[in-house]
């Protein structure tokens, strides 16, 4: 969660919020799940629908991954800048 909040300083998350993510590292979770939390934080940092859109066209481009593709391996995700 430190990582998220020193790179992400004006998002503020609930504390379900911070204990779903958190989980993401001891429980198995499904893509469907993984998308909708995604989205909200996106949302919670005050992003709309368009910005999501866009979110997901800059995994397409960077990483060749779609929003329903689950990837063989890890992949590496480093903060960018959207703008």
């Amino acid at each position: 969660m430190l990582v998220l909040k020193e790179n992400y300083p004006n998002v503020s998350l609930s504390e379900d919020e911070e204990e779903y993510i958190s989980s993401l590292f001891e429980d198995e979770i499904s893509m469907d799940e993984l998308k909708d939390v995604t989205e909200a934080f996106l949302q919670n940092a005050g992003m709309g629908d368009d910005d999501c859109s866009q979110f997901y066209t800059l995994l397409d481009k960077k990483f060749n991954l779609k929003a329903n593709d689950v990837p063989e391996e890890p992949i590496k995700v480093e903060p960018v800048n959207l703008y």
